[in-house]
């Protein structure tokens, strides 16, 4: 990952939403600490999530009405995709 922000996408099913539609946000990526990898997820609401950076993967854990999440996400060039 590179240093500065990057535009993310996430999309996720919501069981509260009829019908259930994928619920669709834009996230910003933006590097917090590079002495220790570590990003952060400004989700635009207020709410930011720490990003920790191993190798070419950026992991995530946090906790949301009592249930903790975690999310990978992994760094690919254009031509893999």
């Amino acid at each position: 990952m590179s240093p500065g922000t990057l535009s993310s996408f996430r999309g996720y099913h919501s069981a509260k939403r009829k019908p259930r539609l994928p619920i669709v946000k834009d996230h910003v990526l933006g590097l917090k600490d590079s002495t220790r990898n570590i990003y952060v997820t400004d989700k635009g609401d207020g709410v930011e999530l720490l990003d920790y950076l191993i190798e070419n993967r950026l992991y995530s854990i946090f906790e949301t009405n009592g249930v903790f999440l975690t999310t990978t996400r992994t760094s690919m060039k254009e031509t893999d995709c």
